[in-house]
């Protein structure tokens, strides 16, 4: 979008862009820049080690609706970079979790 800031990352997770509304600039969904977030913060407190190494543990978010392709794009990507995180995910009617094998 014209004049719209653009997402808090330093580049480690990529919005994708929906072929049904590709003038929505997906990096601006709050479920992008708190994941976005999280894996910089994890960058840059990893004390030059890759952050797989050393961060561990459980993510939560709950949002108002489902998660759009865009943003569970995101969550894979977090998943990639950050194995040993677990990111769960509810929107109030049901709970999506995205796991990976550890």
């Amino acid at each position: 979008r014209r004049g719209a800031a653009p997402p808090p990352t330093n580049g480690h997770l990529r919005p994708l862009s929906s072929p049904i509304s590709g003038l929505v600039d997906r990096g601006l969904c709050s479920e992008f820049q708190l994941l976005s977030a999280i894996v910089d913060i994890a960058f840059r407190s990893s004390e030059g080690r890759h952050p797989a190494e050393v961060c561990h543990g459980c993510v939560r978010l709950f949002v108002s609706t489902a998660p759009c392709v865009s943003c569970i794009w995101a969550m894979r990507q977090f998943q990639l970079i950050l194995p040993q995180v677990r990111v769960e995910v509810g929107n109030g009617e049901e709970l999506y979790l995205y796991k990976s094998d550890l």
